[in-house]
């Protein structure tokens, strides 16, 4: 199972297995959003993605994208984007029953968002999105905003927050480990992920394991998984449109509190779904597939090759 259609190791693998008349598994979380796509660059990774046997992605965008690249969708199989559920469940319940003050987290109800600090993941928009809905919401029920993460535009972000007057009301915890996120998602009232380019985004599975409504770009692609278009996790929302997130964490803020539960009771069931063992199960079903297919290929090519004569055997 190689892991992508670009590093030099994975073809390797690929190219050693075929050769051996092994099965040949391409994991891959790719999606024809996310880049602009040119034809001669789509015409090499087709070339390289039908000499495999099976795949293992995240969702159907993904499985669209390898149909297209030479790889049938009934030769791709689900649950690659997956995380370790139990872990989440088990933390953020632990932490729940702890105070916000003995944690050091927000006194205030707060959005949540945990993200390296790059371009992509669209954190400016978020903030000024935020200041929109800030602006518009009474002071005694604004929640405050959470950012979660580190990278080059920390400086930049700050610089944001300072500008539009909300020092105090957007907080930067820095990038939190496995051992100390769950905590903050435990105790958020919503989890916003806004970004422009996100192949999948498992933040979304891990806040969606703590029991938190979503609000999620539609670009990841999570997205159709974890956020149904009936609504009964979140909202969908347009990353390029400010007035559009804003205007998802003015109505995810305003719904009663059981509502808010309800959403995030749908999205830890969903979670649910794609923990350790969906990986596990989706490998073993493409590597069926795979096997099913090589052995196809290796009958026929049998059946192709000529019975040799009498006389060629003397």
């Amino acid at each position: 199972a190689a892991v992508g259609y670009v590093r030099p190791e994975g073809l390797a693998m690929r190219d050693w297995a075929e050769k051996q008349g092994k099965a040949r598994i391409l994991m891959s979380e790719s999606q024809e959003i996310d880049h602009a796509r040119v034809w001669w660059k789509e015409r090499i990774k087709f070339g390289r993605v039908c000499r495999f046997s099976a795949g293992l992605v995240g969702g159907p965008r993904h499985r669209d994208y390898l149909a297209k690249l030479g790889l049938p969708t009934d030769r791709v199989t689900l649950g690659y984007n997956a995380i370790d559920h139990e872990h989440f469940v088990k933390a953020a319940d632990e932490s729940a029953k702890q105070s916000k003050q003995v944690l050091g987290l927000p006194a205030r109800r707060y959005f949540i968002a945990v993200n390296r600090f790059v371009a992509e993941k669209n954190l400016l928009r978020l903030i000024e999105a935020y200041a929109r809905y800030h602006q518009n919401v009474d002071e005694t029920s604004v929640w405050d905003l959470v950012l979660c993460g580190a990278g080059e535009q920390s400086e930049e972000l700050e610089a944001k927050v300072s500008e539009l007057g909300l020092v105090g009301s957007v907080h930067f915890p820095g990038f939190l480990q496995v051992d100390r996120l769950p905590a903050w998602l435990a105790h958020a009232s919503a989890f916003v992920h806004p970004s422009l380019v996100e192949p999948w985004g498992l933040v979304v599975n891990e806040a969606a394991s703590c029991s938190l409504p979503l609000i999620v770009s539609e670009r990841a692609g999570a997205v159709e998984t974890f956020v149904p278009e009936d609504g009964a996790t979140g909202r969908r929302i347009e990353p390029t449109s400010v007035a559009d997130i804003s205007a998802a964490l003015t109505w995810i803020s305003a719904l009663p509190d059981a509502d808010r539960r309800a959403l995030g009771s749908r999205a830890r069931e969903i979670g649910a779904e794609w923990g350790c063992e969906r990986f596990a199960l989706g490998t073993l079903d493409a590597l069926a597939i795979a096997e099913d297919f090589v052995e196809k290929r290796r009958n026929r090519e049998t059946v192709r090759r000529p019975v040799p004569s009498r006389s060629s055997l003397k």
